[in-house]
């Protein structure tokens, strides 16, 4: 395998367990100017989301930000340019919760797998 390919290999490698190894919410407040919803599927395109953010009217703000590492480790960011409300902050915890108890499921599985 030429080199190139083994670097290329070992950078998906080292990609995939990071997000492994890592929980990331992002909360976010504003309006879009534009559509966002896949009427195909009947729910929002996060990917159209953020291209739709950048447009004229759209006003797109990231509020809360938690980032936390399988060892640990954690990153945490609130806007505090306003009132918070406790809504967003409710909203958030949950969401950081929800992914820690899903991630902690799927760490489960895979061993259980690697087991037998």
């Amino acid at each position: 395998m030429p080199e190139n390919n083994v670097q290329s290999l070992m950078d998906k490698i080292v990609g995939a367990v990071d997000d492994f190894a890592t929980i990331t919410v992002n909360s976010y407040t504003g309006n879009i100017s534009g559509t966002v919803k896949d009427e195909a599927k009947g729910k929002i395109d996060f990917k159209k989301l953020f291209a739709e953010s950048d447009k004229e009217g759209s006003t797109l703000k990231l509020v809360m930000s938690s980032e936390y590492s399988l060892d640990g480790d954690a990153n945490l960011y609130r806007d505090n340019s306003q009132e918070l409300s406790p809504e967003i902050k409710a909203a958030h915890d949950e969401a950081v919760q929800t992914a820690r108890e899903m991630k902690a499921d799927l760490i489960k599985l895979i061993f259980e797998a690697v087991k037998n």
